[in-house]
């Protein structure tokens, strides 16, 4: 099995934005890039359905572009293990 990599919605954001002059951002974004260049040595992408979501909000052509990006990863299941968790750790205070 090839190892795999989960990816969160602000990597797709940093993936697929313009080059920011920014030298903290620019510095982000050419290592965001470095690690999806990883999936070509054998490793997989991995989302949620909520990555899709996420990425398909805002901007209609910056959503294009995260949304072909990650069309590149499988994509998740959530489990209802997963959903549990989740409502404990958003109601907590």
């Amino acid at each position: 099995m090839k190892p795999r990599i989960y990816f969160e919605t602000s990597f797709f954001g940093y993936l697929t934005s313009r080059p920011s002059r920014d030298l903290l951002k620019a510095a982000r974004q050419q290592v965001t890039s470095d690690v999806w260049d990883l999936r070509s040595n054998g490793y997989t992408a991995l989302i949620s359905g909520l990555v899709l979501q996420e990425a398909a909000r805002g901007d209609a052509q910056a959503a294009k572009l995260r949304l072909l990006a990650c069309a590149q990863a499988d994509v998740l299941d959530i489990s209802q293990d997963a959903q549990d968790v989740a409502g404990l750790l958003i109601s907590r205070p």
